[in-house]
């Protein structure tokens, strides 16, 4: 499989000399789920958010395939979805919908067969006309998901995207990404590492801003003699950091 995105020695440092991603590489395959793990502040929402381009790197590359750095091309490619949900809590789920599509050349007929099937893919026709600050913290969390599909990106990126969902939506969400890697690939963040396990083709665990391991699960959790990847974090980072 060929790469998508392939990332050199990227590097991010705020004011005051704080480091939050030190010179990280990786890539990112066709058709790949492909997992950034770690702690709180060891650099994972910093990275997506450079990846998304929302961030400017400090140092370092990001080479998006046939994108030629053009930041126009590069964000049609790209759906987001960040931590925090950015919805307009006074319009109707619909006119979200619509509005963020706006943002993307589709053409109208295109735009409402899209809109329309996004609304059932992600449960949320029956809530359609109701306004977002009526929805719950679940369905705020469908409807930020599919705003992040509407121009049928060929890279998603997610920022814990399952994170405080009930069990029920989260194994949604799960095959929602198992099916959406047939077209696209896929780039999130999770604390929950049998989430990981279950979901990556590869991942890396990041701390403090380093790589500390990269490449397929089964394979990481096997050459540190672990029987998972919650016992590796705990090896390799935990441990660690209490010496």
């Amino acid at each position: 499989m060929s790469k998508v995105i392939e990332v050199k020695k990227l590097t991010k440092v705020f004011k005051k000399n704080i480091t939050a991603v030190d010179g990280i590489s990786f890539d990112v395959l066709e058709h790949e789920i492909f997992g950034l793990l770690g702690s709180n502040g060891s650099g994972k929402s910093t990275t997506l958010r450079m990846l998304a381009t929302v961030l400017e790197p400090t140092s370092g590359q990001i080479i998006y395939r046939d994108a030629d750095h053009d930041y126009s091309v590069i964000r049609n490619l790209i759906g987001y979805i960040p931590q925090q949900d950015l919805l307009y809590d006074d319009l109707s789920v619909i006119d979200n919908l619509r509005l963020f599509s706006y943002s993307y050349s589709i053409y109208e007929s295109d735009r409402n067969k899209r809109i329309s099937e996004l609304l059932s893919k992600l449960e949320l026709r029956k809530y359609r006309k109701y306004p977002v600050a009526s929805l719950s913290g679940g369905y705020k969390k469908r409807l930020s998901i599919a705003i992040a599909l509407i121009h049928e990106p060929k890279i998603l990126i997610a920022d814990e995207i399952t994170i405080g969902l009930d069990p029920d939506l989260r194994r949604k969400i799960w095959d929602l990404l198992i099916e959406l890697k047939q077209d696209t690939s896929i780039i999130f963040t999770t604390h929950y590492l049998e989430e990981a396990e279950k979901l990556c083709d590869r991942v890396t665990l990041m701390d403090l801003g380093k790589m500390v391991v990269y490449g397929e699960p089964k394979q990481i959790i096997k050459d540190n003699n672990c029987h998972n990847l919650e016992e590796v974090f705990y090896k390799l980072v935990t441990n660690k950091n209490k010496r």
